[in-house]
């Protein structure tokens, strides 16, 4: 494999993951059809031993492991930052630590970037499930191509961040992820869309996301909705949106993010923002 089209895959946890959990989330990369040509884990501060013992159980199980190690928890932005920081290679596969790849994730989004160069960004639809992968519950699906994608940047965050491989040379090159209160991948994505970098997204879900009504928690409440009125306001003075989609982009999200209970809010993301589906494992 040459060396611009190897992956690092990138994995941060940290005391508050269950060791069951990162278990799975690191079985699922020893068992991808192509491994990536190194595994970077990111221990944000310290952790049970419980979650130790499944790390020292990997560390024989890649060709290449780093085990990086931050003393204090510094928060998920900033513990990928540092992982970032010590990635080898050009393609680097985000995984998170409770959720899991499809086995053909690394080969299926390498070989895109392969065969278009001047894709800079890919990512994939999302298989959630509740408990287990037996029990798929909706399919998070996006656009295809780079045209779709641009197009929809104005509603919602085009690219699936726990199923993203990027370069991560085009990635730095527009200053990395930079902290916006839950919105670090969003805020990213319209840097590049700005600076006309390619996206793609793979019509099949390559990552089994785990849900459960507090991933909508996370999705409410008037931090998030300022967070995310701030993102509107970036795009309309970047040009990326007009005052039509703003007003009614900023209103709906202030229905659901601020008004709707955190069970309504989840009722909404199934009905309108997700479908049902199931995949091939």
């Amino acid at each position: 494999m040459s060396m611009k089209n190897s992956v690092s895959a990138l994995m941060c946890y940290y005391n508050g993951e269950k060791p069951e959990n990162l278990n799975l989330a690191l079985e699922s990369l020893v068992n991808q059809t192509q491994q990536p040509e190194e595994v970077i884990l990111v221990r944000d501060g310290p952790v049970k031993d419980e979650l130790s013992e499944v790390v020292a159980s990997y560390s024989e199980r890649f060709n290449n492991f780093k085990h990086i190690l931050i003393e204090n928890n510094s928060g998920h932005g900033k513990a990928r930052e540092r992982g970032l920081a010590e990635c080898s290679f050009e393609l680097v596969a985000i995984c998170d630590s409770d959720d899991i790849c499809h086995p053909e994730r690394i080969e299926t989004q390498r070989a895109i970037f392969f065969k278009d160069p001047k894709v800079s960004v890919v990512s994939s639809n999302l298989a959630e499930f509740k408990n287990s992968i037996d029990n798929i519950v909706s399919i998070k699906s996006l656009p295809e191509n780079d045209a779709d994608l641009k197009r929809l940047i104005k509603w919602k965050c085009p690219i699936n961040q726990p199923s993203v491989m990027f370069r991560l040379h085009d990635v730095n090159s527009v200053g990395g992820y930079v902290h916006w209160y839950n919105n670090e991948d969003y805020y990213l994505w319209i840097r590049m869309a700005a600076k006309g970098f390619k996206f793609h997204n793979t019509p099949k879900p390559l990552v089994y996301f785990r849900t459960d009504e507090n991933v909508f928690e996370r999705r409410g409440g008037w931090k998030y909705f300022v967070s995310e009125l701030k993102i509107q306001k970036l795009m309309l003075s970047a040009g990326l949106s007009n005052f039509g989609v703003f007003t009614v982009s900023v209103v709906v999200r202030f229905i659901v993010q601020v008004v709707l209970t955190n069970r309504l809010r989840m009722r909404f993301y199934e009905v309108f923002l997700r479908e049902k589906g199931e995949i091939s494992k």
